[in-house]
């Protein structure tokens, strides 16, 4: 794709940050003994998933430019087991994935190439047992609770007030095949199929009150 003939000076206004010292402040608060309503970490986690997806493009493509992609949960339950030590939660979520390619146009009978692209959502969706660092209070056992996944720790309204925060995701292409399912050009294909393999590290919170006893003052030797 020829761009040179549309290529202009543009000129942007810059300016230089200056660094400047910060002044450390002890933080004050009340010593303990007290009881504090405070979210407690129940289990963190980590799992992969094993995604493999087929997607059609829109144009015959000749080269895939890039890949953009950020995943997101969309609903999590937790399932007490009786067992004080694991539970059973239930995560869907999906991929946001952004396809930059080129394809092949012809203007007036000349042939060249444009920049197009393609956004698709891959669903994910999965069951682990997980291991309680601090057992949940209020469950029921046998019954799937539903979680919250609002990514501020603002108290829920029901008392089980349960959170679901997504702390990492890390995605790796384990293969991409392309192929032509309509084009008879051999030098274009319009399908790729995707095997992505998934990492996702999240963490399960409950506000709960907790007692916390009498202690040192902040930073004290």
């Amino acid at each position: 794709m020829n761009t040179e003939g549309n290529k202009k000076d543009i000129n942007v206004e810059a300016k230089t940050i200056n660094e400047i010292q910060s002044e450390s402040i002890l933080p004050s608060g009340r010593y303990g003994p007290l009881v504090a309503r405070i979210p407690v970490i129940i289990s963190q986690s980590k799992v992969h998933i094993s995604i493999n997806t087929e997607i059609s493009l829109d144009d015959s493509a000749v080269d895939i430019r890039n890949f953009k992609r950020s995943v997101h949960l969309n609903q999590c339950s937790l399932l007490d087991m009786g067992d004080k030590r694991h539970g059973k939660v239930y995560l869907s979520g999906y991929i946001d994935e952004s396809i930059e390619y080129t394809a092949f146009q012809s203007i007036d009978d000349k042939s060249s190439t444009k920049l197009c692209f393609k956004t698709v959502k891959i669903p994910f969706d999965f069951a682990a047992k997980i291991e309680y660092c601090t057992r949940p209070s209020l469950l029921i056992s046998n019954k799937f609770i539903s979680v919250s996944l609002s990514s501020s720790l603002n108290q829920s309204s029901t008392k089980e007030c349960l959170l679901c925060q997504l702390d990492e995701a890390d995605i790796y292409e384990a293969d991409i095949i392309k192929k032509s399912m309509f084009s008879k050009d051999s030098n274009t294909f319009d399908t790729i199929t995707e095997y992505l393999v998934l990492y996702i590290t999240f963490t399960i919170l409950q506000w709960q009150q907790v007692s916390i006893p009498r202690g040192l003052p902040y930073n004290s030797p």
